[in-house]
């Protein structure tokens, strides 16, 4: 039986830039820094969800990528078309506040969505990846 997801996956365009975005823009933490068969390989974790590491994956000619898939995922990535999850705060609208501070860029603004009945809003990543941030919770 399955019990538990540990590593998640974002395909980004350049490590350094997004391991900026994810730290210093996110506030997640770097869990691991490794090379790996001459690739360097980076995990972050949420400060309240360890054990889950989200990998950072380039998308160059690699062990992963094959020259033919690298132009058709950078494509996808570049032109915003990929969406990679959920992530959940406390309060959607002092977390806006302080992301959209930080330069992140928001392509919905907050709003409460009213069929998953929930306060959430919708950003993009450096590379060009969009995620939901919601607030969990119903805004009254």
């Amino acid at each position: 039986m399955i019990t538990r997801l540990t590593h998640n996956f974002i395909y980004v365009l350049k490590l350094d830039s997004a391991i900026d975005f994810y730290t210093h823009k996110l506030g997640l933490s770097i869990h691991k820094d490794i090379i790996v068969n001459g690739e360097r390989w980076v995990t972050l974790e949420l400060p309240e969800q360890p054990g889950l590491e989200l990998l950072l994956v380039v998308v160059e000619e690699s062990m992963i990528f094959k020259s033919n898939q690298v132009k058709q995922m950078q494509s996808l990535i570049s032109e915003q078309t990929l969406s990679f999850g959920v992530f959940e705060c406390k309060d959607l609208l002092a977390t806006y506040d302080d992301l959209k501070s930080k330069g992140v860029n928001f392509c919905i603004d907050p709003y409460q969505n009213s069929e998953l009945d929930k306060f959430e809003a919708v950003f993009f990543d450096d590379s060009g990846n969009w995620f939901r941030l919601t607030q969990g919770e119903k805004l009254n």
